[in-house]
């Protein structure tokens, strides 16, 4: 483990109880962010292609896809679900890049999560 960072669970979806669902209390558990129009026809393990594209859009790299893009292994996020509860998330693989409109997710790192 290497870094321990904050991360909040927002994207452009409307549906922020579904995306925090999705991310938390699901059997599979994952960090994600949005950007779901820049990962359109991209595979998995693409994320570069995907960053690039972020990157171009903005002009810049954001912090968050910066954090997704530099992210190995037993990393920690802490984040926060809707009823103000923390949750703790250990990185289990490396990030794969999605394409989620309804949610507006375009990455996601699989994580193990422990709410306390």
């Amino acid at each position: 483990m290497d870094n321990v960072v904050r991360l909040h669970l927002k994207t452009g979806t409307d549906s922020r109880q579904e995306l925090v669902d999705f991310c938390l209390n699901s059997k599979k558990q994952y960090v994600a962010i949005g950007w779901s129009s820049q990962s359109e026809d991209l595979y998995r393990e693409s994320f570069q292609e995907y960053y690039q594209r972020v990157k171009e859009l903005s002009g810049r790299a954001n912090p968050a896809i910066n954090v997704f893009r530099d992210a190995k292994v037993d990393d920690l996020f802490w984040t926060r679900d809707l009823d103000g509860r923390y949750w703790i998330c250990r990185v289990k693989s490396p990030v794969e890049v999605v394409c989620d409109k309804r949610l507006d997710i375009g990455a996601v790192l699989p994580v193990e999560a422990y709410n306390f």
